[in-house]
């Protein structure tokens, strides 16, 4: 859904294995009969690896950066039109040539770093956002405009999905990120609860002990703040906590009882 993190170029330029993993894959077994037909040759020479930027959205978000003290409504527009079109192409960070950052991202760092074009941007794009929720979807409301109260309540949604379908460690980072956003007070219960409970969640299916315990702080901490203004809504989340940690705790005492089949004869088993 975005790059959260920045890419050094030089890994995208030389390697972009994670890019190209399947064209990769097929080379790798190609080359051997290449080379036994065409002799030795450079490995630059055989693969061209590219990466999806876009020069277009380079001069577009140089151009609204340049207006951003004089003319902040018109950056804002400019950011829109960018993250319509470009959202996910790559840029070269503005402070770091060696990096590559989504467009999105850089949209979102101009917004922060600008009082006045986020005033305008949430002026001006609210409506847009809004739009997004209810023609196309969360994701689009989401991605194309980020730091609008529409596009924080799909930024919600995409966490109550991502706990649902069991990527709770996932919800966590996207509430993270939610939380820094203008207007997340307004939803302070409700991040709580979910933070809540995708932490719950993180430390039921988490692999090693050091993690589980962070998770369950998580939960914890988010559960203890939760009840200041919402007591039957923090018992609810302790409860559920409860049984979470009781199954679990099944689920480790039957992993051990089955430690005593390994030496079993199987096949007696299943005659029987």
């Amino acid at each position: 859904m975005q790059y959260s993190e920045p890419i050094p170029s030089s890994c995208v330029r030389l390697l972009g294995l994670g890019l190209h993993l399947s064209l990769m894959a097929g080379l790798l077994v190609a080359l051997p009969i290449q080379e036994a037909f065409s002799g030795p040759q450079q490995l630059d020479d055989r693969i061209a690896v590219t990466v999806d930027d876009s020069p277009v959205a380079t001069r577009s978000l140089s151009e609204a950066v340049s207006q951003a003290s004089d003319n902040p409504t018109r950056t804002a527009d400019l950011l829109a039109g960018l993250l319509d079109d470009y959202g996910h192409r790559l840029i070269a960070s503005s402070e770091n040539v060696d990096l590559f950052r989504s467009v999105r991202d850089e949209a979102i760092r101009v917004l922060r770093s600008e009082p006045g074009v986020l005033v305008a941007w949430r002026r001006d794009t609210e409506s847009q956002a809004v739009a997004l929720l209810e023609d196309e979807g969360i994701e689009a409301a989401f991605d194309r405009r980020p730091l609008t109260d529409a596009g924080l309540e799909a930024g919600l949604r995409l966490a109550q999905r991502s706990i649902e379908s069991g990527r709770a460690a996932g919800a966590l980072r996207l509430l993270d990120e939610l939380a820094t956003w203008p207007g997340a007070s307004n939803f302070r219960n409700r991040m709580l609860l979910l933070r809540g409970l995708a932490g719950i969640d993180a430390a039921s299916t988490a692999g090693l002990s050091r993690n589980r315990d962070e998770f369950r702080k998580i939960s914890s901490d988010a559960i203890d703040e939760l009840a200041r203004s919402d007591q039957e809504a923090a018992d609810r989340l302790r409860r559920i906590e409860a049984s979470r940690r009781s199954a679990d705790a099944q689920k480790t005492i039957e992993i051990g009882e089955l430690e005593s089949l390994r030496v079993a004869d199987w096949t007696k088993i299943w005659e029987e």
